[in-house]
């Protein structure tokens, strides 16, 4: 049963491009993290696999079919971001730097106690198991946000965050078909192996 305004989510870092991107992207004003699910508008989409570019150092073109070929020809891919864990007005705990999407699943396990996952560092995000609670902590400072669950309530958040992930990858194929006809297949295939994610669940 979940319990309040309590959010746990898929994000992923606006990575900044000095240049002409290939295609349209969010405006610099926009949030620095994106939320991946399957109502992401073209501009969001276009801002994650060009952070998907960048971060992995992936020459970038003005032709958007010569960019996103040049992503999938490289065997492994990261994305910075991770999970995102909020309560509404309250709090919110966000991944921290060198943290990726790609171990994203090591957080399936966290409800079970004594288990937990890596978030990043500066700030440390850090799980505490107590009185059969789990909260996620932003970092071991005095004052910093918490976030916390009942067990079953995180394992339902985090099927969500499942089944918005598979939402993710069928709007990017519907993108990519728009960007670069021909190519939904190779990208989404790509992306999917790379961040763990199984496509068909929406």
């Amino acid at each position: 049963m979940l319990k309040g305004n309590k959010l746990i989510e898929a994000v992923v870092e606006n990575c900044r491009f000095d240049g002409e991107p290939p295609w349209p992207v969010t405006a610099e004003t926009d949030s620095q993290l994106i939320r991946l699910h399957p109502g992401m508008s073209d501009e969001e989409l276009g801002s994650v696999l060009l952070t998907a570019c960048v971060y992995n150092r992936t020459a970038v073109t003005p032709s958007a079919s010569e960019t996103l070929g040049n992503l999938v020809s490289e065997e492994t891919m990261v994305l910075p971001g991770g999970l995102r864990f909020s309560e509404e007005g309250e709090a919110e705990v966000i991944p921290g730097c060198c943290c990726g999407l790609e171990g994203w699943r090591e957080w399936l396990g966290v409800p079970q106690e004594g288990n937990t996952a890596w978030g990043g560092h500066d700030p440390d995000v850090w799980v505490e198991h107590a009185g059969g609670k789990v909260r996620v902590w932003q970092d071991e400072r005095e004052g910093a946000d918490c976030v916390e669950f009942d067990r079953e309530e995180m394992t339902t958040l985090l099927s969500r965050v499942e089944t918005d992930l598979g939402g993710f990858l069928a709007r990017l194929g519907e993108w990519v078909s728009h960007v670069s006809p021909g190519l939904e297949q190779a990208v989404v295939g790509h992306v999917a192996k790379n961040m763990d994610v199984r496509a068909g669940r929406t």
